[in-house]
């Protein structure tokens, strides 16, 4: 069994006891965990969009992968399939390419919430801005990637229809969930947020990534 998570995330004490407890009983081979991001009593307005972005496991196993930061599977399937691509490792995205290629093969993506790590928000824009950049870079890579599920694809760049605001903020039921109720002011200043740092930063990464990695 391999089990992945990130330098900077907190295992819950029971995370391994429930991972494989997952693999045995439900017989699992490629499971997703719960990635908890606590914003706190008092949070920027850069966590709670990190909170309604980032890190939705639930939502990325119906895309069919996971977030690196909980990921477990089977040796046996790795070694069947070939493990993180490491032309990846530079750009990111190969959590993603990983995913999408055992799922791609019909290997079957389970949702685990309760083999738990947590993760703390980013709570300035900058660095919420600077993370998806750097997510925008690597669908360049990911494009040049054979057989993957972004081969041949048109860069995001190129859509015009990817420079519209959202209509609506996303995936608020994520901060319901920790018991905080942004204020009219912080739901407007997180759309405005959400559209700067992460929609417009993840297009220029897109562009910036293309003209780099197409070299």
């Amino acid at each position: 069994m391999l089990a992945f998570t990130d330098v900077d995330t907190t295992p819950d004490a029971r995370w391994l006891e429930a991972g494989l407890r997952r693999f045995d009983e439900d017989g699992a081979e490629f499971l997703a965990g719960a990635i908890a991001v606590p914003i706190g009593q008092r949070p920027s307005i850069a966590a709670l969009v990190d909170a309604t972005t980032f890190f939705d496991q639930e939502s990325y196993v119906i895309a069919g992968f996971a977030a690196g930061a909980n990921v477990w599977v089977r040796r046996s399937v790795v070694e069947r399939f070939g493990g993180f691509n490491e032309a990846l490792e530079r750009y990111g995205g190969d959590d993603e390419e990983f995913g999408y290629r055992l799922t791609g093969a019909g290997v079957r993506l389970m949702h685990a919430p309760e083999v738990l790590v947590t993760h703390p928000p980013r709570r300035r824009l900058r660095d919420m801005a600077r993370k998806a950049f750097r997510l925008g870079y690597s669908q360049a890579a990911r494009r040049r990637v054979p057989a993957g599920s972004l081969s041949g694809t048109i860069p995001l760049y190129r859509r015009p229809s990817n420079y519209l605001p959202k209509r609506r903020l996303q995936r608020l039921v994520r901060v319901a969930a920790l018991a905080y109720e942004p204020t009219i002011v912080e739901l407007l200043k997180m759309h405005a947020a959400r559209y700067v740092c992460v929609q417009l930063a993840g297009l220029a990464g897109d562009y910036a990534g293309e003209r780099m990695v197409g070299r």
